[in-house]
């Protein structure tokens, strides 16, 4: 790898987020009293900013399929009744899931980076920098790092993001996302509004029913 590097990373980091991609992702959630593992495959369009994801998520001892769909700042999420919640971050935010959010964390919140094998660059990234570009926010004591994985084409091959509580380590979120060569991608299409409910509006639908 030439330069320093967290150079490299960058490098590669940037050099992904042109075309489209395969993807996969796996997201772990551990703490007190809530244990989730969610599972997608599927595509990403660096170019539009768009990203699908169909898998399963298991909480809880439970099962369920999920498919999301990442636009930007805005996560759609599909339920069993075909319907699908939105919710939108701010501008220039991205879902925590994002395959480009996740590239860009690698280039703009670095603040180390050491070899821990072939091809592969352990990184420490700054909190704030990492709370301003997520749709949600971090917990304020969350300490992040990730570990990169650069293919022989000079792209990001693998990467995962560990996001540990500072006061309990055993509370964790973990990322990983896999991402292949460039691929074609067809336009990733968007629910037709009818068939959407913003998560606010869900939610009031939801407290409404409660109350009747």
């Amino acid at each position: 790898m030439g330069g320093t590097v967290g150079e490299a990373v960058s490098a590669a980091a940037t050099r992904t987020m042109r075309g489209g991609a395969q993807v996969g992702l796996r997201v772990q959630t551990s703490v007190p009293d809530f244990e989730a593992l969610s599972e997608y495959f599927g595509v990403v369009d660096f170019d539009s900013d768009r990203c699908r994801l169909d898998g399963e998520s298991h909480i809880d001892g439970e099962t369920a399929p999920e498919s999301i769909i990442l636009d930007g700042p805005t996560m759609y999420i599909r339920e069993s009744d075909a319907r699908w919640v939105f919710a939108r971050g701010a501008e220039g935010t991205r879902g925590m899931f994002h395959p480009s959010g996740l590239l860009d964390a690698l280039v703009r919140a670095q603040t180390s980076a050491v070899e821990v094998g072939e091809r592969s660059v352990e990184l420490g990234l700054d909190q704030n920098v990492l709370d301003a570009a997520a749709d949600a926010g971090l917990a304020p004591d969350w300490q992040s790092t990730a570990v990169a994985r650069i293919s022989p084409s000079g792209r990001i091959s693998n990467i995962v993001l560990t996001h540990r509580s500072g006061e309990d380590p055993d509370s964790l979120m973990r990322v990983e996302c896999a991402i292949s060569e460039p691929v074609q991608v067809g336009g990733i299409d968007l629910p037709p509004p009818d068939t959407t409910i913003s998560l606010a509006a869900k939610i009031e639908q939801e407290h409404d029913q409660a109350d009747t």
